[in-house]
């Protein structure tokens, strides 16, 4: 269901990145402002928090001392996530394990670099890979698209893009910019409402 549901999940990140390519070159435009960048500037404040300089992010990018290199970082990951996204990787790295492996609610999960203590070893029965939960094809069209995106977020660094806050939880609305941009939740949430006009997650059934 994952790789049937790839041209939804794609289709977000690309509206996510035309969204942030419209905000970098704002910075170097002159008035009037274009129609929508002060929504979508609000969409970012919300999703990465309004940023205050410098911002580190322990390693995942270099030191950010601009709003374009928060943009800009912002919009590296997405491109990676696009790339997970293509046909030839996604198939390569999308798994289904058995059922019985899973928490009671999670719908996927992603494994890639050094493992922690709890996780299985690598090996050839658990590759770095990202892998879905037979319940993910219960799922609704656009909740799966946003897992999807999540974990990708996750794939493209399982160390620094970890679960720090959830939408709709006082953690998320407090967090800085140096942990929103380490945030999987931030990565799927910000192109939810991007490409769908969603701030906060998906049900189940949608």
């Amino acid at each position: 269901m994952a790789i049937g549901g790839l041209p939804l999940a794609r289709s977000a990140v690309t509206r996510t990145r035309e969204v942030l390519r419209n905000l970098i070159d704002f910075r170097v435009r002159s008035l009037p402002i274009p129609a929508g960048a002060l929504r979508d500037f609000d969409k970012v404040w919300s999703h990465f928090k309004q940023p205050v300089m410098p911002i580190g992010t322990i390693g995942l990018f270099p030191q950010i001392t601009t709003l374009q290199d928060f943009l800009t970082s912002i919009d590296s990951v997405y491109l990676g996530i696009a790339d997970t996204l293509a046909d030839a990787n996604a198939n390569a790295v999308f798994r289904d394990p058995p059922e019985s492996v899973f928490g009671p609610q999670t719908k996927a999960f992603t494994l890639r670099g050094p493992r922690l203590p709890e996780e299985p070893p690598p090996g050839p029965a658990w590759p770095d890979s990202i892998y879905f939960n037979p319940s993910f094809a219960g799922l609704g069209p656009l909740k799966r698209a946003e897992i999807t995106v999540h974990e990708c977020a996750h794939w493209q660094n399982n160390q620094l893009i970890q679960d720090n806050a959830q939408p709709g939880f006082e953690n998320y609305r407090r967090m800085d910019a140096g942990t929103a941009l380490r945030n999987a939740w931030s990565y799927s949430q910000f192109a939810m409402d991007c490409a769908f006009g969603r701030a906060q997650p998906f049900t189940d059934n949608e």
